[in-house]
């Protein structure tokens, strides 16, 4: 897995930063339609390099992306990693930016 530092050291809000992995698709999960503006899915991909495994979330118009992806697929993922507090707990999150198959 690698990270990808698109930052330009000017703190504009619009940096990010984002890993990519080539993996195997796992499983390719249903949209669920959170509130009228908001709809998710879930991909599971294991990572070729390590053999991690990773559920990444989808959000809305990427949504589309997944349209053609099959358990199995090989694909290269670019995804955000996103860490929270909550509860006295810290947990990540990975959402995706951009899924290709291979």
């Amino acid at each position: 897995m690698s990270n990808n530092n698109n930052s330009n050291n000017n703190n504009n809000s619009n940096n990010f930063n984002f890993f990519r992995t080539v993996g195997i698709v796992k499983e390719v999960g249903d949209t669920i339609f959170v509130n009228e503006n908001v709809s998710k899915a879930e991909i599971v991909v294991t990572d070729e390099e390590n053999s991690d495994i990773l559920a990444i979330n989808v959000y809305n118009g990427k949504i589309d992306q997944l349209k053609d992806l099959k358990v199995g697929d090989s694909v290269k993922v670019s995804f955000f990693a996103k860490s929270k507090y909550n509860n006295g707990r810290y947990f990540s999150v990975l959402n995706l930016y951009k899924i290709e198959k291979l």
